[in-house]
């Protein structure tokens, strides 16, 4: 599975992502102010947190707030019961899943494997692919190509 996929995830209580890119807002955690217990038990730190926008395939524009950045993830998860308790709404089914806000359909997702992918919109999900691999280096952000800028700008420039 390409690194920039979200995955819906009933078993996570916060948004976790790989990656930097996507962010609105964002702020640097301390070693130590934030940490996430995974799986088996150990204790990851935190990197940073904030606010990261996701473009839907059906052109609905989500907004994760309090998305943590944890660089030893290997996926992007989304929480669903943080989603639940924004009015949101997840319907799973024939290896299909459907998210409401308010009985609106907003967006889907198709299941591979054991997980359920979100899809996003092809031009921001290739934007988020060209930033995805780690996005700090030495504790400073890589420059970005022209390339994916403009894939931002095509994405986000003329809304």
């Amino acid at each position: 599975a390409p690194p920039n996929s979200w995955w819906i995830d009933t078993g996570v209580s916060i948004h976790i992502t790989n990656s930097m890119q996507g962010y609105l807002i964002s702020r640097k955690l301390n070693k130590g102010e934030r940490t996430i217990t995974i799986g088996n038990g150990i204790e990851v730190d935190a990197e940073a947190i904030g606010i990261l926008r996701l473009i839907l395939d059906s052109g609905f524009i989500l907004d994760l707030v309090n998305t943590v950045y944890v660089t030893i993830f290997t996926r992007n998860l989304i929480s669903v019961s943080q989603f639940d308790s924004c009015g949101y709404e997840f319907k799973f089914r024939n290896n299909r899943v459907s998210l409401f806000h308010y009985f609106y359909t907003i967006g889907s997702g198709t299941l591979y494997g054991n997980l359920y992918s979100l899809n996003l919109d092809s031009t921001c999900a290739q934007s988020l692919l060209s930033f995805n691999e780690n996005d700090f280096v030495n504790k400073k952000r890589k420059r970005v190509n022209k390339n994916s800028s403009m894939l931002w700008h095509k994405c986000l420039g003329h809304i």
